[in-house]
């Protein structure tokens, strides 16, 4: 990439809402079932059938992804940032819980036709090469004009989705931006704050301008406008937070985390870390949930800060594999390790102002106007990211978990170094070494499921950013790593060049192939048709810009 070709990712294009269990999996298949559905939706009352084609990693791990949830629900039209899957899936696919969606044969439109429907895996053959494409084919009564026969959609990884097997530039038109640069090194030379976030939230502004032109592309639920970027933030932060509280206090009723294979920790590490039975008891709510945290935290030894830290981790990780609607950052799989790192920041280190900014609309005049260290935690964990994406990649299918959990621990590690005023260069120092911990770390989800060993995971990586970042920040300014950001990120892509196949989200390999017979035991609902049997032998996926 040449300085001309600079980075275009908008804090809103790594840090966004949507459905779990994976962004590349789920949430981008679900945006691409509910792009299908616009197609179709005027003429549903001559649709006669509904196929629905998987390949590539899609295939591989689409039914411990819940690729096959996903996808019913966009094509229903489902909003994919609130739909309840735990209480509303019975009654908008007539399924008990995501065990039985094997069995769904029919798509039923409210005031509209019941159609049958079904899946096919198309699970790559060894030493094909296969993308990750999902081709939606629809028979009608009658065809005619508007009525697509075939609709191909690809995932790019991060939840990023779209018709080309590359990803199409996310800003085409826009040729400027306050800060231009295509890694860390040339960021670096072009600064001209104290802080990092200032030249990102600058850049912000720019990307919130051209969304609010008429420039013919949609923006949905984006800032188009500079003043939406720190109310955007904040409702990142907050949304964070609320899977925190929702991980430590989910009820047994839910049929998703019934389900879940690997077992819940985060809720009964919290209840005996604050010595309550349930949060029900203390009749909390979001704000007080916070207060609560905060006020029994204070006194915290290292010990109970690290297992803090871990579990606020598993309780986003968790979340996400019971299939709420969590943040990607940047992607799904990795998504608890920056809200565990970000609110050790804001239990620990936070002034009260920037904890009640969270939940209280009224903390001081423009409070939603002006950066708060909160804000520009996000905003450098999103630069960080950005360099990883427009250098080398963020999806397990393209290198492994060293590009999710890996580049999860580098944003989250730099976001920390700038909330406590590190400065730029301790910024990417504690990125650098965040990220250099998680090299060559493969991605072997047991069943296809996120759940095993994505869980764990996320709590390590949580810690170790948290570590490094402290350890650099002790260090006197002048200190030099040895390893430069770029490095590292440079030596991530080559590793993800030359991983096997069998380690890179096929769950061939690894803890998916030497756990392979425990899980068909337990989720037989996620080995259709001896799909088991792709265990053996390597597998090429089709590799797509990211």
């Amino acid at each position: 990439m040449g300085v001309e070709d600079f980075i275009k990712f908008s804090v809103c294009d790594l840090l966004k809402k949507g459905i779990g269990s994976s962004s590349s999996h789920t949430l981008a298949p679900w945006l691409a079932a509910r792009c299908a559905y616009s197609k179709i939706k005027n003429y549903l009352q001559d649709l006669e059938a509904i196929k629905v084609d998987l390949y590539g990693s899609l295939a591989c791990v689409g039914r411990g992804h819940y690729t096959d949830v996903a996808i019913p629900l966009g094509l229903l039209d489902k909003d994919e940032k609130t739909f309840d899957i735990s209480s509303n899936l019975s009654h908008v696919l007539g399924i008990k819980d995501v065990r039985w969606i094997g069995n769904l044969d029919t798509l039923s439109y409210p005031d509209g036709p019941s159609v049958p429907y079904s899946v096919q895996y198309n699970i790559p053959k060894t030493g094909e090469e296969a993308p990750e494409m999902m081709e939606f084919s629809f028979t009608w009564a009658k065809p005619g004009p508007g009525k697509p026969p075939k609709l191909t959609y690809y995932s790019y990884g991060g939840g990023s989705w779209g018709p080309t097997p590359t990803a199409p530039p996310l800003y085409p038109a826009l040729g400027r931006l306050s800060y231009e640069y295509d890694n860390a090194e040339i960021l670096l030379k072009q600064l001209q704050t104290p802080f990092l976030s200032d030249a990102i939230y600058w850049n912000e502004e720019d990307f919130a301008r051209y969304r609010g032109q008429d420039n013919g592309m949609t923006y949905k639920d984006v800032p188009i406008d500079p003043s939406q970027i720190v109310p955007y933030l904040k409702d990142i932060a907050v949304q964070m937070g609320k899977l925190i509280f929702g991980g430590f206090t989910w009820g047994e009723h839910d049929t998703c985390y019934q389900v879940m294979y690997a077992k819940k920790r985060a809720k009964e590490l919290f209840e005996r870390l604050y010595d309550i039975e349930s949060m029900a008891e203390e009749n909390s709510d979001w704000a007080h949930f916070l207060g609560l945290m905060r006020s029994r935290s204070a006194g915290f030894g290292f010990d109970k800060v690290t297992e803090l830290v871990g579990a606020m981790a598993l309780a986003v990780a968790e979340q996400n594999a019971a299939l709420k609607n969590v943040v990607t950052a940047p992607t799904n799989g990795a998504c608890g390790v920056v809200p565990a790192v970000l609110y050790y920041y804001i239990l620990f280190h936070a002034p009260e102002s920037e904890a009640r900014w969270l939940f209280d609309d009224n903390s001081g005049e423009n409070a939603d106007s002006e950066l708060n260290n909160i804000c520009r935690f996000l905003l450098v964990a999103n630069a960080v990211g950005g360099i990883v994406k427009a250098n080398a990649n963020i999806a397990g299918g393209l290198g492994g978990c060293q590009a999710e959990i890996g580049t999860a621990a580098a944003m989250a590690a730099g976001g920390l170094a700038e909330a406590l005023d590190g400065g730029p260069v301790k910024i990417f120092q504690a990125a650098e070494a965040a990220l250099e911990a998680h090299l060559g770390s493969t991605c072997d989800p047991v069943g296809g499921l996120v759940e095993i060993p994505c869980i764990e995971r996320n709590l390590s990586a949580a810690v170790t950013a948290i570590s490094v970042s402290l350890q650099l920040l002790a260090l006197d300014r002048q200190f030099e790593t040895v390893v430069p950001f770029d490095k590292v990120v440079e030596t991530m892509e080559n590793i993800s060049n030359n991983m096997d196949m069998a380690y890179k989200e096929t769950s061939t390999g690894g803890l998916a192939k030497t756990m392979l017979e425990d899980v068909k035991e337990k989720r037989p609902d996620l080995f259709p048709d001896g799909s088991a049997d792709i265990s053996e032998g390597q597998i090429s996926v089709f590799r797509v810009t990211c």
